[in-house]
């Protein structure tokens, strides 16, 4: 059965080729290299990968991204995060949008501001065009209705919440306002939120996966996670979700193979 882990950050250690942004996000040492992906991903089982643009080091250079997975299109495929207020992102996107590239992540203008504006609505209809899924990542409630805007505007168009919008226990109008997004059924929520074992996890988990049904449902394991989940390993990530967030042998089979594998592998 494949096991899929929807949300890889990838890092180089040739900062020649592949140069760091300014103030760049950086993980420990010796971590974040396709070959610890690979020792990572044989000793727990993951047979296929979406590697997502890694904004907090490289910007909106995606040239590491690009080269990564297509060096390996038998088990990988990326998500590329270009700059949604540009006017030139979407010929950029069509530009970047071969084989190997199944994602575009659309984020808050940097700076701030609203999240439905022209440049989002532009690079949604370019990535419907293009049969791409738009990852949405963006933090806190006020983004909510934006983005039910854009899922209501987009109603053919896959989207992929990353980090749940990094629910977090405790916030009950965060948790509300994500859970009632799960009303449009083109939205797929992205369990990867969680940094610790803790039950109150658990049950976000579980709301998340009752809210959205385990067809729309699937596992991030934030690799390296020694830079974005030190207090869990990678399996321990992994088994989070496995054991303890899913409740059934079908639960497990939909959120960790079919619906990920349906999304990005299709």
């Amino acid at each position: 059965m494949p096991l899929v882990e929807t949300h890889a950050h990838l890092y180089s250690e040739d900062e020649s080729r592949y140069p760091p942004a300014p103030n760049p996000h950086r993980p420990p040492p010796g971590t974040g290299s396709i070959q610890h992906l690979q020792r990572l991903r044989q000793a727990v089982g993951v047979t296929h990968v979406v590697a997502v643009q890694t904004f907090s080091f490289y910007g909106h250079d995606n040239r590491l991204l690009l080269a990564t997975v297509g060096a390996h299109p038998e088990w990988m495929t990326g998500v590329v995060n270009l700059p949604s207020g540009d006017p030139s992102t979407p010929r950029q996107l069509v530009r970047l949008a071969g084989p190997g590239v199944r994602g575009f992540r659309l984020e808050h203008p940097r700076g701030g501001g609203a999240f439905y504006h022209p440049g989002a609505v532009a690079v949604c209809g370019q990535a419907l065009e293009l049969g791409l899924v738009v990852n949405i990542h963006a933090n806190g409630t006020a983004y909510l209705p934006d983005a039910a805007r854009l899922l209501a505007e987009f109603p053919d168009l896959p989207f992929c919440l990353d980090h749940c919008g990094y629910l977090r226990p405790g916030e009950t109008a965060l948790t509300a306002g994500i859970l009632e997004l799960a009303r449009f059924p083109n939205l797929h929520a992205k369990i990867s939120f969680y940094a610790e074992s803790g039950a109150e996890y658990v049950a976000l988990g579980r709301q998340v996966v009752k809210s959205f049904g385990p067809d729309r449902c699937m596992w991030g394991g934030n690799f390296p996670g020694e830079l974005w989940h030190p207090r869990l390993d990678y399996a321990e990530h992994l088994a989070m979700l496995r054991d303890r967030i899913c409740t059934s042998p079908a639960e497990r089979e939909a959120i960790l193979d079919t619906t990920p594998m349906r999304l990005w592998f299709p």
